[in-house]
């Protein structure tokens, strides 16, 4: 299989393990008759999981992680007692970026598909819909949003995150006939087949999403922590032995205007003024545009400030205690008032008032700047500051 290697920043075809005992299932007759009847059933799944748990299944994983030159570095434990034991392998992952950034819930292979009424995934050669994917889940009111299908090879950790605050709304089980989710089944429909497990997750920053868990062939089991709430990175579950795949369905917007947050790290962008944009370009009315963009804002400018609180407490900065209670009041209050200024200013189409007040306000900083420069005279000593 090619993959695009962004560490890298090259394409390289992917090894795939087992691929002889693959082909010879998938693409000779009797070797289809053998998967019908045995290596598809939850005998043969239960059989080679208890082979994999056992001791003396031990013996393939150093040579496995040989050829595959796995890197054990922040592997919570490496004293692995079977194969199983090593598959499912803990990492001390970390995300360094802002809490209100996408991460991955994985180490994976990512394919990106738009979702509309006509959408179908081609997924590993074959064509298949959301409906066929989730279940009893309604995926209509995902139209609009954006499909992420994270696929696991059997090399990466196995283990799978949460990849933002929130709770889970509702889980399902969906049982069915393993097969690999590997390219060598592409010609078969086999995610329609294989043991899923879908959830309604309600997130912080990205609102309600559906997240899928499919199986393979072998073991192909799937183990989620039963939990009602979550946190970023909290583990979510794990696979066993076998090639996984994760899908993850966003509703519209949800993922667009977050991006647009981006465009702030530009010099004198606005931050709520590019979400604010992003969502009117999406489609949301004019008060949900700038509740959302300002809602948005809440966790990075929650974040900010207590990390500056942290320094200013290990500093020896003596710090005033009653001034920054009122300011903070103040700060409330004044944001509050300039909140519901904006979004009147947008709701009796009167943002215009805003514009020309912004490019005066520029006007006049960069005017006072260029003063500063020549004269060699601050406007603050003009007002004795």
């Amino acid at each position: 299989m090619r993959v695009y290697d962004r560490a890298a920043k090259c394409f390289r075809e992917e090894t795939e393990y087992g691929g002889k005992g693959l082909n010879f299932l998938y693409n000779n007759a009797f070797g289809r008759v053998l998967l019908k009847l045995f290596f598809c059933r939850r005998l043969y799944s239960r059989l080679n999981g208890a082979y994999m748990k056992s001791r003396l299944s031990a013996k393939r994983t150093a040579p496995f992680i040989k050829k595959y030159n796995i890197d054990l570095n922040g592997c919570a434990d490496t004293d692995f007692k079977s194969f199983d034991d090593f598959f499912t392998r803990r990492y001390d992952f970390s995300a360094d970026c802002a809490s209100d950034e996408l991460i991955s819930p994985c180490c994976g292979r990512l394919c990106v598909y738009p979702i509309s009424d006509e959408l179908t995934l081609k997924i590993k050669g074959s064509c298949y819909t959301l409906a066929e994917l989730a279940g009893s889940f309604d995926v209509s009111e995902f139209n609009g949003g954006v499909c992420l299908v994270f696929r696991l090879a059997v090399e990466d950790c196995h283990r799978y995150v949460f990849f933002d605050d929130g709770r889970v709304i509702r889980v399902e089980d969906i049982p069915g006939v393993l097969h690999t989710v590997r390219p060598i089944s592409e010609k078969y429909r086999v995610f329609s087949h294989n043991h899923r497990v879908a959830s309604l997750l309600e997130t912080e920053h990205f609102g309600e999403v559906i997240q899928i868990e499919v199986g393979a062939l072998q073991v192909g089991k799937i183990t989620n922590h039963n939990v009602t709430t979550f946190s970023r990175m909290e583990e979510k579950g794990f696979f066993s032995f076998g090639g996984s795949t994760i899908i993850q369905l966003f509703k519209k917007d949800a993922i667009t205007v977050g991006l647009f947050q981006c465009v702030a790290l530009f010099p004198g962008v606005s931050r709520s003024g590019s979400t604010t944009t992003a969502g009117l370009f999406c489609g949301l009315n004019k008060s949900t545009a700038v509740s959302f963009a300002f809602v948005l804002g809440i966790p990075a400018i929650l974040g900010g400030s207590v990390l500056e609180l942290g320094d200013a407490l290990q500093s020896d900065m003596q710090l005033d205690w009653v001034a920054l209670g009122i300011g903070f009041v103040v700060s409330a209050i004044v944001g509050f008032l300039a909140i519901k200024l904006v979004k009147w200013l947008l709701e009796k189409d009167r943002f215009k008032i805003f514009g020309v007040y912004t490019a005066l306000l520029g006007v006049l900083c960069v005017l006072g700047g260029v003063w500063e420069n020549v004269s060699g005279v601050t406007i603050a000593s003009l007002f004795g500051l």
